[in-house]
């Protein structure tokens, strides 16, 4: 073999070893990319708030990363919203304490926050500058009484992406199946 043979196999190893070299990098970019995607990856869930004087349902993000919300629909036999409030009916007409009406654009919701998506006390139905009127007591436990059993129907759907713009698994909420596994 001479000097020039010797040359002309070193070149071709070292452009195999540089197309190697890039083969790999790009392989380490996609594992990082995805390992980056899944630290930010949120996780929406909804519970159920029942205590004997407040009724309420609340949304949290507990994955680590943000969560961009795109689309809250709510329904409840033939009625749908994007607001808990206009679905549910107590009997008669009350102000909530509080209740969110999801419209283009959507807040985001980051890791570890925990909004009300809508809650219902007996400190704010009996307050007469709040409801109007004055409620006493009884009323202000039946009202949340009825609460308590009204939304058997009512389901929840939160359509969500995280930073990247990448769809996330909707988050879902069903009355019947928390009420059913309460009685469990």
């Amino acid at each position: 073999m001479t000097y020039d043979d010797i040359q002309a196999w070193v070149g071709i190893l070292s452009v195999l070893a540089a197309f190697a070299a890039i083969l790999l990098s790009v392989f380490a970019e996609r594992r990082n990319r995805q390992v980056s995607q899944a630290n930010v990856r949120p996780l929406l869930s909804i519970s159920s708030v029942g205590y004997e004087n407040r009724r309420g349902l609340r949304l949290r993000n507990d994955g680590v990363g943000t969560a961009i919300v795109t689309k809250v629909t709510i329904t409840n036999g033939n009625k749908t919203s994007n607001a808990v409030a206009d679905v549910v009916d107590v009997g008669e007409r009350v102000v909530w304490d509080t209740f969110r009406r999801y419209t283009p654009p959507l807040q985001p919701v980051a890791a570890g926050d925990e909004r009300k998506l809508i809650e219902l006390t007996q400190k704010g139905l009996t307050n007469p500058n709040t409801q109007g009127k004055q409620l006493s007591d009884e009323q202000a436990t039946r009202i949340l009484g009825k609460l308590k059993h009204e939304p058997a129907s009512v389901e929840i759907a939160i359509e969500y992406k995280d930073i990247y713009g990448n769809v996330q698994p909707p988050c879902t909420w069903n009355a019947d199946e928390v009420q059913n596994d309460a009685r469990a």
